[in-house]
Formats: structure tokens, C-alpha cells, sequence
């Protein structure tokens, strides 16, 4: 019976130790596949379908945009979406493609300054 303290506290430093912490604000939101899903199609109209599509349907792709986004409210220290997940207007978000570059581009505009938070290479049938 000794053993048990000292082993759950083993297992939670092995735990504490696999899983990043997120130093999140509290009341920030972490989102979402859904929540990247949204937001990407909500600017769908500044890029050809085929592209939103690709965007849309690439689990990677929403991973690290809803991780972008994220990082972003933690860098400015604000939050740039609403509650259902859409940009805030006065952010001005846009979309970006830069075909020299191979990459599409997401910025929103705060303070008079663009800011680029994600970048994904084209697909290669674009």
C-alpha cells in the first residue's frame, strides 16, 4: 500500500512530461478542427474554390491554423475570434496567394500593421 503514493506521483510527472502545457489566458478558447474549418471557410470568397477546398478538407492544414490562431491572441494579447469562430471585422482579415512563393498566406490587420499568422504551401494541382 506504501508504493501506490509514489507510484501515482511517477505517473503523473510521466504524464506531466508527454503532454505540452499550453499557457493559455484564462478564458481563451482552444480551438478546434471544427473551429479552423469555419474560420478558413469564412474568408473563402478571397480564394479560388479549389484551394478552399484543399484547405478545408487537409486536417493538418486546420491543426496548425487553429494552433496559428492561438499564438496569435497570445502574442497581441487579444482575442481575434468571436464566439462562433469568426474573425472580428474590424481585423480585417485577409488571404494572401503568392504563386512566386508557392504559398497562401492569412493576415489580419491590427494597429495599422498586417500581420501574416499562417502560411501553407499550394497544392501541387494549383
Amino acid at each position: 500500500m506504501s508504493d501506490l503514493p509514489t507510484e501515482y506521483k511517477r505517473i503523473k510527472r510521466l504524464v506531466k512530461s508527454l503532454i505540452p502545457r499550453m499557457n493559455r489566458k484564462a478564458g481563451r478558447r482552444n480551438y478546434k478542427l471544427e473551429d479552423a474549418r469555419h474560420m478558413i471557410n469564412e474568408l473563402g470568397m478571397q480564394m479560388p474554390a479549389e484551394l478552399l477546398s484543399y484547405l478545408i478538407e487537409d486536417n493538418k492544414v486546420l491543426d496548425d491554423f487553429a494552433t496559428s490562431v492561438q499564438a496569435l491572441e497570445d502574442e497581441l494579447d487579444m482575442e481575434v475570434v468571436d464566439q462562433f469562430s469568426s474573425f472580428f471585422p474590424d481585423l480585417e482579415p485577409k488571404v494572401y496567394i503568392e504563386r512566386s512563393e508557392n504559398v497562401v498566406g492569412f493576415t489580419i490587420n491590427t494597429g495599422g500593421e498586417e500581420i501574416i499568422f499562417a502560411e501553407y504551401p499550394l497544392p501541387p494541382a494549383f
